[in-house]
Parts: structure tokens; sequence; C-alpha cells
């Protein structure tokens, strides 16, 4: 096991690995000879975050996104809601802990965040360690862990998830089952965009028909293709998703439970597709 946590931290797949000139050995480069910064944890993932990791009082080099720790769709989610230390929340592929963090800024003190990401799961414990979050986070698969837990929640939060789903209607029924709340940020399937968007519309080969607990709708076929051998992939683990429509997804919410629905952040012409924020509780 001990092996096995080198070789993903120092070696793996996508790794890139500092040069002595940054405070490494030169006769083992698994050792750092400088003293101790945040700078050494952040580059045991070099080349490989997403986010930018604020970190005050610090000039540190970590991903180019800086909006995933000061996320203007959790802000809304979190004012909407106000989850205190009482709140037992459950967090989807958590990816890097920005929205883990943002959390716990918030007052919430009782996070499971479930990461099937080998490396982003050890990118989240740099996070932890770093902002000294208190958030338990996972390692493994979390449709298995909804599935399996016999725990309850009063939140799930979902964000930038459902679409790499293959089963999204199943991940959707699991959620309602095991949670009073559930905040959702995806991107949708819509024909009269894709009509004007041939780069996004190329990337679907397909329709299927997707059916959960007597809930059907048509499920979109994404494919990954070349995205999934990128360092910084976080995707799906199979070659493809399959995405839904909005009002697929509001009529599927609705089946599972939740009797009330709010839509935020509604962005028919997003980069890489329509998409939008969801709300919705019981």
């Amino acid at each position: 096991m001990l092996d096995r946590l080198r070789r993903m931290v120092g070696g793996g797949a996508g790794a890139s690995t500092p040069p002595a000139s940054a405070g490494r050995s030169t006769h083992n480069r698994h050792y750092v000879t400088a003293a101790p910064s945040a700078q050494h944890q952040l580059d045991l993932f070099r080349g490989e975050w997403t986010s930018a990791v604020p970190l005050p009082g610090e000039d540190t080099v970590s991903g180019p996104r800086r909006d995933l720790f000061d996320d203007p769709r959790m802000a809304w989610m979190i004012d909407r809601l106000r989850p205190g230390e009482r709140w037992r929340i459950l967090e989807l592929g958590p990816l890097e802990g920005g929205h883990t963090a943002m959390l716990e800024q918030a007052g919430a003190t009782d996070i499971v965040a479930v990461e099937a990401h080998e490396r982003a799961f050890l990118r989240c414990l740099v996070v932890k360690n770093l902002l000294d979050l208190r958030a338990h986070f996972l390692l493994g698969d979390f449709v298995a862990y909804l599935r399996h837990t016999a725990e309850r929640f009063d939140l799930c939060v979902a964000s930038g998830v459902l679409y790499h789903m293959a089963e999204p209607l199943q991940l959707l029924q699991l959620i309602a089952e095991r949670c009073r709340r559930v905040f959702l940020w995806t991107h949708l399937y819509d024909p009269v965009v894709m009509a004007r968007r041939p780069d996004v519309a190329a990337r679907f080969s397909g329709t299927t028909r997707l059916e959960q607990a007597g809930t059907t709708c048509t499920g979109y076929r994404y494919e990954y293709r070349e995205g999934r051998g990128l360092p910084s992939f976080c995707g799906g683990p199979l070659p493809h998703s399959h995405w839904i429509t909005r009002d697929a997804l509001l009529e599927a919410l609705r089946a599972f439970g939740y009797t009330h629905v709010e839509v935020a952040f509604d962005e028919p012409d997003r980069e890489h597709g329509p998409a939008l924020a969801v709300l919705a509780w019981r």
C-alpha cells in the first residue's frame, strides 16, 4: 500500500516531478531539501491542478481556476439554505475541495466528501491539510456509496457530476433516498442549442432510453474521446456519459420525491454546453 501511494504521489500517470531547483534532492527525487512550504505540497501534483488554491499570506502556484474556492453558484445555495454545524452534508465529487472549503466557511462541520479519482482524492487531502479542513474525504465510487450506506443527510452537494454519469436517473434516485435536500450544477442537453453549437454537438453519438423506478427519459450519449488521456481529466470513469434535458431533470427530481425545485444560473450558451443550477428539497 505504501509503495502504491508513493507511485501515485511521486510518479503516477500524468505526474510531473519537480526539478531539483525547486528544492528536490539531486540524489533522490522523493526528498525535499528546502524548508517546508505549501508550494512543496502543491508541487506534488504540478500540472494537474484545476483550482487556484487560496493560501492567504503565501504566494503559491497551483491551477488556473480561481472561482472554485469562491464559486457564486455555491454562494447562492449557501445563502438560500444557510447550512450550519448541525447539518450532515454529503458532497459528491469534491475534485480539489473548493466547495468543501466554502461549506466549512459557511459553518458546516459535518461533511462527507466522496471522490472516485485517485489523484483528485490525494489533491483533496493536500487542500485539507493546507486549509485545516474538518471534512472527511473518502476514496471510492459515490454511486456504490449511496447504494450501500445507511446514512441520511440534510444536504447533498453534487456540482459538476450528473452529466458525467452513464445512468443519471439512478444517481438522482439514490440521492433522493438519502438526502432531504440536493444542490446540483450540471450541463444539460438542449436540441435547440446543439443546432447552433456544432462544436458541442459533435461530442454526441446517439441516444438511449433511460429508466429508473418508473421514471424514463432520453439519454444523449456524450463521448469523452481524447480528453480522458489528459492529466487534468475530471470526468466519469467510462468512455462516455449520458446527458439529459432540463425538463427530464426537473421531472425526475419531482418524481423521486422533491416537492420544491428552484433553478438559477441558467446558462444555455455556456462554453461546454447548456448548464444550470438546481436546488430541490422536501
